[in-house]
């Protein structure tokens, strides 16, 4: 898989090398049994809450910040993803109010936030109830497996 990790915002996200994040989604993509993602690519974009608020308005409709965006590169979805699959946005400010409301690590809330946007990058959603509780529990589990307890408690 081809991740590039993209910098909007260097200061805010100073302190995390591009390798955590290439090395974390490297992880969570083979916890992923059902999908190949061989030949894949994917960027990674660390933003500030601006620059997401001002995608978040403009494609969602929402003029407000939030911790992540997906934006797939194509409708297709498959098991065996090749070339782009998409974007992912994260948002430092949010993601750092959260995971402090939350009591919970930064760097851990940041592992939820960029499964959460893998899922959608392969088609999932959370608009209807039964797609929420399918994607939550493909969270809960592929989390479980590195360590991390259950997000949504």
């Amino acid at each position: 898989m081809d991740i590039d990790v993209l910098r909007e915002d260097s200061f805010k996200w100073q302190a995390i090398p591009d390798s955590w994040f290439v090395d974390r989604l490297g992880q969570l993509c083979s916890l992923l049994k059902d999908y190949s993602f061989e030949d894949a690519e994917l960027s990674i974009v660390l933003a500030n809450n601006k620059f997401i608020q001002n995608l978040n308005s403009e494609y969602r409709g929402k003029d407000k910040p939030t911790n992540v965006l997906s934006f797939p590169a194509s409708d297709k979805t498959g098991y065996i993803i090749r070339g782009p699959l998409g974007d992912i946005i994260l948002a430092h400010e949010t993601i750092l109010q959260e995971s402090d409301a939350e009591k919970k690590g930064f760097e851990t809330h940041m592992t939820h936030l960029l499964l959460h946007g893998l899922l959608h990058l392969l088609g999932y959603n959370h608009i209807e109830d039964d797609e929420a509780h399918e994607m939550e529990r493909i969270e809960i589990e592929i989390l479980q497996k590195i360590g991390i307890k259950n997000p949504y408690l």
